[in-house]
């Protein structure tokens, strides 16, 4: 399976010899993925139609049986009717579920 690292980087600047400067200190956070050789994709292999969802008490839980990590940008019916509550770029982890807030309508 995938690994996911976080890579934090802060820049801080020097203390100023000046009393009247501006300083402004940078943050940036990358993701890093690890994928290891047993797993690498083929040009054939599409994870993200693999995911499942499952409606559990109006909520709803992503289902993962990939080793990858699928990055979930946007869910709903269609582009004019979002799911309320959810959150763009979750990440639903590799061989596992991510349950979302988000509130799904009644069944009919």
């Amino acid at each position: 399976r995938e690994t996911l690292f976080w890579f934090n980087v802060r820049g801080v600047p020097p203390k100023p010899e000046d009393d009247n400067v501006l300083q402004l200190a940078m943050q940036s956070q990358l993701k890093l993925f690890y994928r290891p050789k047993a797993i690498i994709r083929s040009s054939s292999d599409q994870p993200e139609r693999k995911l499942t969802a499952e409606r559990n008490a109006g909520h709803l839980t992503l289902r993962n049986p990939t080793p990858y990590y699928i990055t979930v940008a946007w869910l709903g019916a269609d582009r004019s009717h979002r799911l309320s509550g959810f959150r763009e770029g979750v990440m639903v982890p590799p061989l596992g579920s991510l349950p979302l807030k988000a509130v799904l309508p009644a069944e009919t």
